[in-house]
Order: C-alpha cells, then structure tokens, then sequence
C-alpha cells in the first residue's frame, strides 16, 4: 500500500466537488466522474489515514445510493487540510486556526 498524500486527496475531493455542480448543470455524466474521485481520495488516504479514509467512502456510499445527497466536500476537504495542518505544524494553537478557517469559509460563501 501507497504512503497517504493529503494534497492528493485534498485534490481529489476539489475535482469531485466540480465535477458533482457540474453534473447537476447539464453534465450528468460528471457524477461519476465526482464519484471516481471520490475514491481516489480514499485510496490516497487509507494507509495513514483510515478514519479519513472511510468518512469519505460513507459520504461516496450515500451519494451513491441517492445522487441528490448533498455532499459535504467542503467540510472533508476541511478535515484533510486539518490532519495536513497537524502533520506539518504540530505546535501551532488550534482553537486559532479553526476560527481562521471558519471565517474563510464564511466568507467564500456570502
């Protein structure tokens, strides 16, 4: 088994969330292309990640069952770049961190 790449994963999980709004714009094709991504994402992560791993197949495995599920990729992307910021800044104060990401994501959304 592969070493886990969070970036890869990460960027997984971005091409699903476009090609998921793309399927739902006129492409519905583009779900499986969200799907295969999906599982990419998975895969990158299951070795030194396995939580991670299986809380994006649950996500694959619901959208699976009901293509209208809304999938929040943004909050396991969320999750992966939180176990990337643990890995690479192990001293940095968290409850700081978490409150930038949360006004980030507020922002992008407005």
């Amino acid at each position: 088994m592969r070493p886990s790449c969070l970036n890869c994963a990460r960027k997984h999980l971005a091409k699903a969330e476009i090609t998921l709004h793309e399927s739902k714009q006129g492409y519905p094709s583009h779900f499986w292309l969200c799907m295969g991504n999906m599982s990419e994402a998975e895969d990158e992560l299951l070795r030194d990640y396995p939580e991670l791993s299986n809380a994006i197949r649950n996500e694959r495995k619901l959208l699976e069952d009901n293509p209208s599920y809304e999938v929040p990729l943004m909050e396991l992307i969320d999750r992966v770049t939180y176990a990337a910021d643990e890995e690479e800044l192990p001293n940095v104060d968290r409850k700081r961190t978490k409150t930038s990401r949360s006004r980030i994501h507020k922002a992008r959304s407005r």
